[in-house]
C-alpha cells in the first residue's frame, strides 16, 4: 500500500483539485478557508518552527529549504488579520523530505484500515432509531431546514449547521461519573450532550429528512495530543466517539459534528462559541483518518 503522495486532498470539492500539492518541490497550498488572512506554518518533530509564511489570495506557494526528516503542517485563518485560529493542526499532516531530496506527504497510520473496512463492508457502524417515523417534531424541523436545498449534500450540510450550531457539548458530565447517555427528547430539550448525541441527534433529523445515513464508531486522537497515534494506548484502546455518515449519489459523505460545533455547557452554564467550523464536514478518508480510527464490526 501507498504511504506516501506528492498530493494531498481534505475535503472533497466539486472541481476535485488537491489542498496540497507538491510541485518542483514546492509546497502549494490550494485549500478554501472562510478567512481573509491565511497561514502556513511548518514544524519540526520537536515543535520548533521551521518555515512560516501569510498570504492573502487564494493559492500560496512555499519554497522549503530545510534539511532531512520529517515535519508538520499547520494552517491557520484569520477574519481580521490579529486572531488567528488552526484549520489544519495537531499531527494532521505529515511532510518529509528524503535522502532523493524530494518532498511528500505521509499517509496516516490507519489509513489503509479505514478503507479496508469500508471497501469490505466490515465498518462498525450504528443506525437510526425506529420511532422516527412518528417523531413529527424532528420531522417537522428536518423538512424546515432542508426544504430550499436541492441535493442531499446541501440538506446534510443544513443539517450538520444546525445540530452543531444549537448543540452544547456537555463537559459537566464528561468530568463527572454520571450517566452520559441522553434521549433525542432530553437533547432537544436540555441542548446539551457529548459525542453520542451530537451524532444521534444528527442522525435523526437526517432520517427525517428521508437520507440514508450510518453512525460510525471509532477512536479519536485530538489535534493537540502530543504523540497521537505514536502512543501505544491510542492504537489499541476501545471506542471514544462517534461520527456520521450520508450515503450521496456515488459516494458516502463523513462529518464529526461534534468537533465542528464550538458550544461547551461548563459549570452549570451555556457557553457559545464563535463560530460553528465546517473543517470536518465532507472530509476525505485520508485527513480523517489522521485522527479517526474505525472499529470492525463484531
Amino acid at each position: 500500500m501507498t504511504t506516501k503522495s506528492k498530493k494531498f486532498r481534505c475535503w472533497h470539492n466539486s472541481t476535485g483539485k488537491y489542498d496540497l500539492v507538491f510541485e518542483d518541490n514546492n509546497l502549494l497550498v490550494k485549500a478554501i478557508m472562510p478567512y481573509v488572512f491565511k497561514c502556513v506554518k511548518i514544524v519540526d518533530k520537536e515543535n520548533n518552527e521551521r518555515y512560516s509564511k501569510s498570504y492573502l489570495s487564494n493559492e500560496c506557494k512555499c519554497t522549503l529549504n530545510l534539511p532531512l526528516g520529517k515535519y508538520y503542517l499547520y494552517l491557520y485563518g484569520s477574519k481580521n488579520g490579529f486572531s488567528y485560529e488552526a484549520y489544519i493542526g495537531g499531527k494532521q499532516i505529515i511532510l518529509e523530505l528524503d535522502l532523493d531530496d524530494n518532498w511528500y506527504f505521509i499517509l496516516p497510520l490507519y489509513l489503509n484500515l479505514n478503507r479496508n473496512l469500508i471497501e469490505k463492508n466490515l465498518l462498525n457502524y450504528v443506525l437510526c432509531d425506529t420511532f422516527v417515523d412518528n417523531n413529527h417534531t424532528m420531522r417537522r424541523v428536518a423538512n424546515k431546514l432542508t426544504s430550499k436545498c436541492t441535493s442531499i449534500r446541501e440538506k446534510a450540510l443544513a443539517i450538520h449547521d444546525f445540530v452543531a450550531q444549537n448543540l452544547y457539548y456537555d463537559y459537566d458530565s464528561l468530568d463527572s461519573n454520571e450517566n452520559r447517555y441522553r434521549t433525542i427528547e432530553q437533547i432537544a430539550k436540555n441542548k446539551r450532550c457529548v459525542c453520542q448525541g451530537y451524532a444521534d441527534f444528527t442522525l435523526v433529523l437526517l432520517a427525517c429528512a428521508g437520507i440514508e445515513a450510518e453512525n460510525i464508531l471509532c477512536y479519536v486522537v485530538d489535534n493537540i495530543y502530543e504523540h497521537g497515534w505514536s502512543d501505544v494506548n491510542n492504537q489499541t484502546s476501545e471506542l471514544n466517539h462517534i461520527i456520521t455518515r450520508v450515503k450521496l449519489e456515488n459516494r458516502w459523505l463523513y462529518m464529526d459534528v461534534t468537533w465542528d460545533s464550538n458550544n461547551r455547557y461548563e459549570n452549570d452554564q451555556y457557553i457559545k462559541g464563535a463560530n460553528i467550523s465546517h473543517r470536518y464536514f465532507d472530509v476525505t478518508l485520508p485527513f480523517l483518518s489522521a485522527t479517526h480510527r474505525f472499529f470492525e464490526k463484531k
